[in-house]
C-alpha cells in the first residue's frame, strides 16, 4: 500500500475555487486552530439567563462597580428597551421612562412619494432612492460605574446607575445623537449630534451634563469633513477612534480652545454597522468593512487580509448588514463577527480571526452579540434570537450542532490514476470522538462519492476510490481536548488488493 502524509496548515481557505484549497483546510463550523496545525471544536454553552429580554438584543456592554460593593453588570440594549443583568444573572428592565423603539429590520424607503412625479406605473412601488434605514442598535459605555449609551431612533442619551430597581434616565442637557461613546479624558462623544450625521459633540471633562462650551470647561463640537454617517467610536491607546461608513478619524487632546483635534486617518475603510468595531486585546482596534476587513493602531489604517473574506462577503445579506456585531475574546486571542447571510433576514452566521496566530474560521451561529470574558464574569458571553445570554467556551453542549472541519481536495497519488483507501491512520487526541466521512471524485471534475462516517481509530478501516478526495472531520462526541492534527492514508491503487 502507498502512505499519503497529509499535513495541512492552520486557518480555512474559503476564497476562489474549490480546487485553489487544495491542500488546505476549506470549511467548517464552531471549530478553531490549537498549536500549529490541531483542529478542535469550540468549547460549548449554557443558558446564563432563564429570563429573556424583549424585544431584538443588538448590543451589551459589561462593566465593574466598587460602590457600595464591588459587583459586574452587564447591559443589554434592544430594539425596543435597555435590560441589566447582575453578576447572578437576575435580569431587570431599566428601559428609560419614554424610550422611543426602533426598527427590527433594517428597510429600504419605497413607495408613493418617492422618486420623480410621473415616474414609472401608477400605483406600483418605486425602487429606494434612499439610503437603506438600518436595523436599530445602541451603542454602549461606561461612564464611571455607571451605563450610558443611545439608540439612534430614539436619539436622547441615557445613564443607569445600577440599581435594578430604577430606570435609566435621559441625560441632562445632552444633545440628541446616533451614537456615543466614553474618551480617555472622560468626556461624553455623541455622534451624529444634533440632526448633523459629521458632528462631534462632546461635554465637559468628568460632568456628562456640561456641552456649552466656556473658557471655564472642556465641551466643544466639531463638524468633520467626511461624506459618511458617522457610526461609532472607542477608547484606543490614549485616543480615541471614531469610524464613519466611509472613513476613519482619530480625536486627540490638544491644548486651545477647542479641546480636540481630529484627523482622519483613512479613506474608504467605513465600517458596515455601528457594532462592527473591537478593541482587541493588544489595544489595536479591529473593524468589519463593507468588503473587507481594517485594523489600526490609532495612528494609521492598513487592510487586514482574510483567506475567508470572499466567502463572507459573497454570503452577507448587504440589505441587513447594519446588523453586524463584533465579540472578543482576550484570553483566546480571537474577534469574531456576526453577520446575517444571504439566505436570512436574521444574524445566522460568523467568522472569526486569530490575531495571535493570523488565521481565520468562519461557520453558522445564531448569536446576536456578545462581550469578552473577565470583570466577574468567568466566560464569554453571547445573547441569542430568544433573548437568552448564553456563557461559552464551557462544556460540550451545542444545541445539536456537529462541529466539524473539512479539507479541500486532497489528491490521492499523482492524480492521474485513481487509487484506493484502505486505512486512515490520524494524529488525533481522545480516540472515538471523531468521525471521518470522505468526499471521493472518481474523476478530478465529477461529483463527490460520499462515504459513511468512520469512527476514527488509531487505524481506521476505510474504504474509497477516486483520484482525490475531501476530508470531513466531525466531533461526533463532543470534547473541547479533542484535537485532530496531521494523519496519513494507505492506498493501493484501483485493482490492487
Amino acid at each position: 500500500m502507498e502512505p499519503i502524509d497529509i499535513t495541512l496548515p492552520g486557518g480555512f481557505y474559503g476564497d476562489g475555487t474549490g480546487g485553489q484549497a487544495r491542500g488546505r483546510w476549506r470549511s467548517g463550523n464552531l471549530t478553531r486552530f490549537v498549536g500549529e496545525r490541531q483542529i478542535a471544536p469550540w468549547g460549548g454553552w449554557r443558558p446564563k439567563t432563564t429570563v429573556a429580554v424583549t424585544g431584538v438584543p443588538r448590543a451589551m456592554h459589561t462593566w465593574r462597580s466598587d460602590a457600595p460593593t464591588s459587583s459586574t453588570w452587564l447591559g443589554i440594549g434592544t430594539h425596543s428597551g435597555l435590560f441589566s443583568m447582575s453578576e447572578a444573572s437576575s435580569v431587570a428592565d431599566v428601559t428609560p421612562v419614554g424610550f422611543i423603539a426602533g426598527r427590527v429590520d433594517a428597510v429600504a424607503a419605497a413607495g408613493y412619494g418617492k422618486g420623480p412625479y410621473g415616474k414609472g406605473a401608477y400605483g406600483t412601488p418605486r425602487p429606494s432612492t434612499t439610503t437603506v434605514q438600518p436595523a436599530s442598535m445602541h451603542t454602549l459605555d461606561s461612564w464611571g460605574q455607571d451605563l450610558v449609551g443611545v439608540m439612534p431612533e430614539d436619539g436622547r442619551p441615557y445613564q443607569w446607575s445600577r440599581d435594578p430597581l430604577a430606570r435609566a434616565v435621559f441625560i441632562a442637557n445632552a444633545p440628541t445623537c446616533k451614537a456615543l461613546f466614553v474618551t480617555p479624558e472622560r468626556a461624553q462623544m455623541h455622534l451624529a449630534a444634533e440632526g448633523n450625521n459629521r458632528r462631534v459633540k462632546w461635554s465637559d471633562w468628568e460632568n456628562n451634563t456640561v456641552y456649552t462650551p466656556s473658557a471655564t470647561n472642556k465641551a466643544g463640537d466639531q463638524d468633520l469633513q467626511t461624506g459618511g454617517e458617522l457610526l461609532c467610536g472607542r477608547a484606543i491607546r490614549g485616543r480615541s477612534i471614531i469610524l464613519s461608513t466611509q472613513d476613519a478619524w482619530i480625536a486627540e487632546k490638544r491644548a486651545g480652545l477647542l479641546v480636540y483635534e481630529f484627523t482622519k486617518i483613512g479613506d474608504g475603510c467605513g465600517a458596515v454597522s455601528r457594532g462592527a468595531l473591537v478593541i482587541k486585546g493588544d489595544g489595536g482596534a479591529m473593524w468589519m468593512g463593507l468588503m473587507r476587513f481594517w485594523e489600526s493602531d490609532g495612528a494609521r489604517v492598513r487592510p487586514v487580509q482574510s483567506e475567508v473574506a470572499d466567502r463572507v462577503f459573497s454570503a452577507i445579506n448587504s440589505s441587513q448588514a447594519s446588523k453586524v456585531t463584533c465579540a472578543h475574546d482576550t484570553a483566546l486571542g480571537v474577534v469574531r463577527w456576526f453577520y446575517p447571510s444571504s439566505s436570512s433576514v436574521e444574524i445566522d452566521s460568523y467568522v472569526e480571526y486569530d490575531y495571535v496566530a493570523n488565521r481565520w474560521t468562519d461557520g453558522r451561529l445564531v448569536r446576536l452579540a456578545g462581550v469578552d470574558r473577565g470583570l466577574g464574569f468567568e466566560y464569554p458571553l453571547a445573547i441569542g434570537l430568544n433573548g437568552i445570554v448564553y456563557e461559552h467556551e464551557v462544556g460540550a453542549q451545542y444545541d445539536g450542532n456537529t462541529p466539524f472541519a473539512r479539507t479541500g481536495p486532497i489528491r490521492l497519488g499523482d492524480g492521474k490514476r485513481r487509487m484506493t483507501a484502505r486505512y486512515l491512520i490520524p494524529d488525533e487526541r481522545v480516540l472515538g470522538e471523531v468521525s471521518v466521512v470522505a468526499y471521493a471524485r472518481p474523476e478530478l471534475m465529477s461529483p463527490p462519492v460520499v462515504s459513511p462516517p468512520y469512527a476514527m481509530q488509531a487505524r481506521t478501516p476505510v474504504r474509497f476510490t477516486g483520484r482525490e478526495v475531501e476530508l470531513e472531520f466531525r466531533f461526533t462526541t463532543p470534547d473541547p481536548d479533542s484535537r485532530v492534527g496531521d494523519f496519513r492514508l494507505l492506498c493501493n491503487p484501483r485493482g490492487e488488493r
